[in-house]
């Protein structure tokens, strides 16, 4: 987790000038939030630069991230309620949240005991009867896609641009290549089919069932769950 802990802290001004300020928004995810009724209390575990957060303006959101940078991004853009936290000790009560969204967070943990510990503090965070939506990156790409995987472990590259790097970025990875690049590599579990619902049903036991089958977007998997 470390390891992307800092990559994000060295390019959070070039993700949310890539992200944040086009918009870059995962379609079920933006639906699931827009379809919330008004004042649903809603948090954004992994909440970066806050894209979600003006989704559905009639919700309250609250937001976490583990990269001060990014939620330093989020607040300077609008005065959002965030909170800089680890996704394994969440400090929010018991059975709070009236929904909770979890976006390109679990793919980041490196072990399998972390992302089971991840689900359940989503789950304990949730109102009974509230509902959790998970997205994580899939093993399995589609045909168009610039990723491809070997294995579900990996580390995937962000390339830098010049004018985002510091001098620390610059001392740790090297000077750019000749496009002016910084090559910085991030840890990813890209998960297989069904894997993402198998941990669900083994590790959550009664606490939460699946309401919306796992599906595929855009090279991802998504799975969305309701509290018991």
């Amino acid at each position: 987790m470390e390891n992307v802990h800092s990559i994000y802290e060295s390019i959070a001004g070039h993700w949310n000038h890539t992200r944040g300020q086009r918009k870059v928004l995962w379609p079920g995810t933006k639906s699931f939030i827009e379809s919330l009724p008004p004042g649903s209390l809603v948090a954004d575990i992994g909440c970066g630069d806050g894209k979600y957060f003006g989704a559905n303006p009639e919700a309250m959101v609250l937001g976490c991230d583990r990269s001060q940078r990014l939620l330093d991004i989020c607040v300077d853009k609008n005065q959002f309620e965030v909170i800089c936290c680890d996704a394994l000790k969440l400090p929010y009560r018991d059975n709070t949240f009236d929904a909770v969204i979890c976006v390109a967070v679990l793919h980041h943990l490196s072990t399998e005991v972390h992302r089971i510990n991840a689900l359940k503090e989503l789950v304990r965070i949730t109102r009974p009867g509230g509902l959790i939506e998970i997205q994580v990156w899939a093993y399995e790409q589609e045909p168009d896609s610039r990723r491809k995987f070997d294995q579900p472990d990996c580390f995937v590259p962000w390339h830098l641009q010049r004018k985002y790097a510091s001098a620390q970025d610059l001392a740790a990875h090297g000077p750019p290549n000749q496009n002016g690049l910084l090559r910085l590599d991030r840890y990813v579990h890209a998960f297989r089919e069904g894997e993402l619902r198998g941990l669900c049903a083994r590790h959550l036991g009664g606490r939460a069932r699946v309401v919306q089958p796992e599906g595929y977007a855009r090279s991802n998997w998504h799975l969305r769950l309701q509290k018991t």
